[in-house]
């Protein structure tokens, strides 16, 4: 695959993830966004921030807009480049707003856009090699397709998705959350093909009322991993089978039925058991949903999300506690070339 541009920009969206039962498979996409320029060179790797993780975020091979790039011009057969990066981001890290998808989805969107057949990334094949670097699709469909999605992996065990991780590229010996170097040199590596990595789906929900959520962003961060290692091995059949049923009835609620936001937003999985990492944010999820506002933990934390417009004065005790609060749009375009 021949690179045709040396100069690219794009623009992503923040995500919520999980919107309470839909764990790890629903999601939706905000009017909040990072941007990110890119420039083909023939130096050592240069990255930029500004906004949002300036000043933590690594600045050569090791920052994940940079290893997504690397293991999109891989999957397409492209040669590797040197890299300069600036990147304006406006997503709060580590909150569950979904700044790591961001990031993988934009690198990727990027390689799209600078190769001679970008039909090679279409938002579909985008999805499946992003999800090699996150893990799981729930954030990363709606930053690439924009709105509201359900998501997946195809297969029946953990055995079957673990052997999409055997492949052979340099690029791939990491995980998204991993800090290991990579060379930037791929000369001599095997491309990657788009039928190695997980089989995945993305559909959209068609939200045909104006749904406009409201995010409380705190001023501390949480791990992922540190949220995802709270969660029990196995869960009691009835919560389960609870979940499965509200789940269900979000997407009915997201289309067209706004009165059963409450009842479809119950959670059985994930919020309860992560209480010890986020006492606060919990607190307040149930604070909210006692006065009848459809409250769920982002993703996995710690930042909380009503999906409805949120009073005034909701909005002013929530700031006084310290929190941060917006009422944000839906994004319904997902990551686009600028």
């Amino acid at each position: 695959m021949r690179i045709v541009k040396d100069e690219a920009e794009v623009k992503v969206p923040a995500t919520s993830a999980n919107l309470g039962p839909g764990y790890d498979c629903m999601g939706l996409a905000l009017s909040l966004h990072d941007r990110v320029r890119f420039r083909a060179t023939a130096g050592a790797t240069q990255v930029h921030v500004r906004g949002q993780g300036k000043d933590k975020l690594p600045e050569d091979e090791n920052h994940l807009v940079v290893r997504a790039i690397r293991l999109g011009l891989d999957a397409v057969g492209a040669s590797q480049v040197g890299v300069s990066l600036w990147q304006e981001n406006q997503i709060p890290q580590s909150r569950g707003l979904g700044s790591s998808a961001s990031a993988i989805v934009s690198g990727l969107a990027l390689v799209r856009a600078i190769i001679a057949e970008p039909e090679a990334l279409d938002n579909d094949t985008m999805l499946r090699i992003a999800t090699y670097l996150e893990g799981h699709p729930d954030n990363l469909a709606p930053a690439i397709y924009g709105g509201i999605t359900v998501s997946g992996i195809e297969g029946t065990s953990s055995e079957e998705t673990a052997t999409t991780r055997q492949l052979s590229s340099p690029f791939l010996e990491m995980g998204a959350g991993e800090q290991e170097e990579i060379t930037g040199e791929s000369e001599g590596s095997k491309p990657v093909l788009a039928s190695e990595f997980p089989k995945t789906w993305a559909l959209k929900i068609k939200n045909q009322y104006d749904l406009r959520p409201t995010v409380f962003i705190p001023d501390f961060e949480l791990d992922t991993s540190q949220a995802r290692s709270l969660l029990p091995e196995q869960v009691p059949h009835v919560d389960a089978a609870k979940n499965v049923a509200n789940a269900a009835l979000l997407v009915c609620a997201l289309e067209n039925h706004p009165e059963l936001l409450m009842a479809a937003t119950t959670d059985y999985l994930h919020q309860n058991y992560r209480r010890a990492a986020m006492p606060a944010s919990v607190d307040l999820m149930y604070w909210l949903r006692a006065q009848q506002l459809p409250a769920v933990i982002s993703g996995a934390g710690p930042c909380v999300l009503v999906l409805a417009n949120v009073s005034d004065q909701v909005k002013s005790q929530a700031e006084k506690a310290g929190w941060r609060v917006r009422t944000l749009e839906l994004d319904t375009r997902g990551v686009r070339e600028l």
